[in-house]
């Protein structure tokens, strides 16, 4: 379990908890839940959770099915969304570079982004053009550590933090070796790592700090990721990660891959 972030002491409990039932709800497996099951994944007070749920239906957030006695995500949160994927520049930079990685490599592609130090969500993705593909689900929130994401992420961070945003990983004696390996090529590889017959290929997008604040993915079925492809399709993105990262005003770090990376402080 991750260390708390010293700004956590300035929490508001009951908005805490606000986030982390629209959080829950935002998954697919728990898009429609009672109040008896937020409480028991939240691991909170029925009474307490009752007031925040009531409010967050209050102003649109929640919507309550009577004849189900559910809730699920609620209409305002539509509008707030797109008003503020509009305001978010960087987003808007690098999801326009989806739908060209899709149609040049065939396969889904999609951006990541990193929402809190050690947890990513899908913010944007553009399906592959083929009737058979695989795909993800916007808005679904995972921990940094997991899979191919946590070497992207930390083969570009500092160690310490890698240790305080993934502990489980950094106890892998194989997991530092392979970040290098993505510091190394600028990209990362997981072939049937999460999930039995899907591959994955991810580079990172660096903020001004030179640090990995989002990375452009594709995934696709791993009978189509031989080692040749797999490393065709890597330089694509990372090289559009470089671009995007220039695009919106970041830094490549000097270790990241290639002669051609743009210095950065560390």
């Amino acid at each position: 379990m991750a260390e708390r972030q010293p700004e956590d002491r300035y929490l508001v409990p009951s908005v805490d908890l606000a986030m982390r039932v629209l959080s829950l709800l935002g998954r697919r497996r728990h898009r429609r839940e009672t109040l008896a099951g937020l409480a028991q994944q939240l691991g909170a007070p029925r009474t307490t959770l009752m007031r925040v749920v009531k409010t967050l239906v209050h102003h649109g957030a929640l919507v309550y099915h009577p004849a189900e006695r559910v809730y699920s995500l609620g209409p305002t949160l539509m509008l707030l969304g797109h008003r503020a994927e509009a305001s978010l520049s960087h987003i808007q930079v690098a999801r326009s570079r989806l739908l060209p990685i899709a149609t040049e490599t065939g396969l889904t592609a999609f951006l990541v982004h990193r929402i809190r130090s050690d947890h990513l969500t899908y913010v944007a993705k553009e399906d592959s053009p083929r009737t058979l593909h695989v795909s993800v689900t916007l808005g679904q929130e995972f921990p940094l550590e997991r899979g191919l994401f946590g070497r992207v992420f930390c083969a570009f961070l500092p160690e310490a933090e890698c240790w305080r945003v993934a502990p489980r990983r950094m106890r892998d004696p194989d997991f530092l070796p392979s970040l290098e390996v993505v510091r190394r090529q600028g990209y990362a590889v997981a072939v049937e790592e999460q999930m039995p017959g899907v591959a994955g290929i991810a580079a990172p997008v660096f903020d001004h700090r030179a640090e990995p604040v989002m990375a452009l993915a594709v995934v696709a079925l791993a009978a189509d990721i031989t080692p040749d492809r797999a490393q065709t399709v890597g330089r694509l993105l990372r090289d559009e990660g470089r671009a995007v990262t220039e695009g919106i005003g970041g830094r490549v770090p000097t270790f990241a891959a290639g002669p051609d990376a743009a210095p950065a402080d560390r």
